[in-house]
């Protein structure tokens, strides 16, 4: 499984390891041990990412209690980061507001994540970028100069090491509003690696499908939301895998690790490396050639064999002499040529 600084380091073009980030989101319902479920659902990921905030920081007045409810206290939080350690798991954390920004501080935080309801909040931009974290910015629903902006931003207040996550929310959201070809656009026209935030109908094969797609399309880091239990519905639930259906994303992810690598030219694995020793024709010796003849077209055929000259170098043979005597079927190589 690759490291985050795997993930962060290296050319946009190099293939690395998926980077599997399991999203609590909000599916804790403001239970700490339901969180603390979700994280143990979430243990063959990479990272677990959380999200930290306050209510009346987030919305306006009327929805206020209900979202209060989907508050953790800070010591509720420790209790699921010490989980996540024990379990090898980054933390990805979230931050709506500032004291967020301090908690997931408090709480050793890998990396910030930036929500797209924020990528045009500059004070919001400017305090994740001056605690010199990795930052993971959402760009759901943004317009390229809305995201440039707010790269341009983040750069200028210190952010270096910066995710551009392509993907958007709905309930779920319909396969064909994935816009999976922007994560393309987001490889070229920015030099930062791109994520992958998957929201299709949790109950679906698309919900594996998409993001392997997301990989080949060039993500690094796929985001996926988790829960303890499908069947309870409970909040986020919707795009969510419950434990075992998380344990199947993960191994179809580590399944397909290579699967899409060959971008650089003539960049053979070690199996198509074989592949191509025994399948390529060569000039082979089509009579008996003997010593000092001038090999011809008519002395020679072209057959698949493991060794000798490939038919592509066919003008480095024709026209020079044999060293030695060659047999019918004998493949010939430089050292049969004078």
């Amino acid at each position: 499984m690759p490291t985050l600084d795997q993930v962060l380091s290296g050319s946009q073009s190099e293939r690395r390891p998926p980077y599997v980030v399991a999203e609590m989101a909000c599916a804790h319902d403001g239970s700490v041990e339901r969180a603390l479920a979700i994280t143990r659902t979430s243990s063959q990921a990479d990272a677990l990412q959380i999200q930290l905030f306050h209510a009346e920081e987030l919305v306006v007045p009327k929805e206020v209690p209900t979202v209060r409810g989907f508050e953790l206290a800070p010591e509720s939080w420790k209790r699921v980061v010490q989980k996540a350690r024990a379990a090898d798991l980054d933390l990805w954390a979230t931050v709506f507001d500032e004291e967020a920004v301090e908690l997931a501080l408090e709480l050793e935080a890998d990396v910030l994540k930036i929500h797209s309801t924020d990528l045009s909040n500059p004070f919001l931009l400017q305090s994740c970028a001056q605690t010199n974290l990795p930052l993971s910015l959402s760009v759901g629903g943004s317009t390229v100069s809305e995201i440039a902006s707010a790269v341009r931003s983040l750069e200028d207040h210190g952010a270096s090491n910066l995710v551009l996550t392509h993907g958007f929310q709905d309930l779920p959201t319909a396969p064909k509003d994935a816009r999976l070809g922007f994560i393309s656009t987001l490889d070229h026209l920015f030099p930062y690696p791109v994520g992958y935030q998957d929201h299709t109908d949790g109950g679906s094969d698309l919900a594996h499908t998409l993001p392997l797609a997301a990989i080949g399309l060039g993500a690094h880091v796929i985001e996926k939301h988790v829960t303890d239990d499908r069947s309870r519905e409970g909040t986020d639930y919707i795009s969510a895998l419950g434990p075992e259906g998380f344990a199947q994303f993960v191994e179809k992810v580590n399944a397909v690790n290579g699967v899409f690598s060959g971008k650089r030219p003539d960049d053979f694995s070690e199996a198509e490396e074989e592949y191509r020793q025994s399948m390529k024709r060569r000039v082979v010796a089509g009579a008996e050639i003997p010593a000092g003849t001038t090999i011809t077209e008519q002395r020679i055929t072209l057959l698949r064999a493991n060794d000798g000259i490939k038919a592509n170098r066919l003008d480095v043979v024709l026209g020079r002499k044999s060293q030695r005597s060659l047999q019918p079927g004998e493949a010939i190589t430089e050292d049969h040529l004078k």
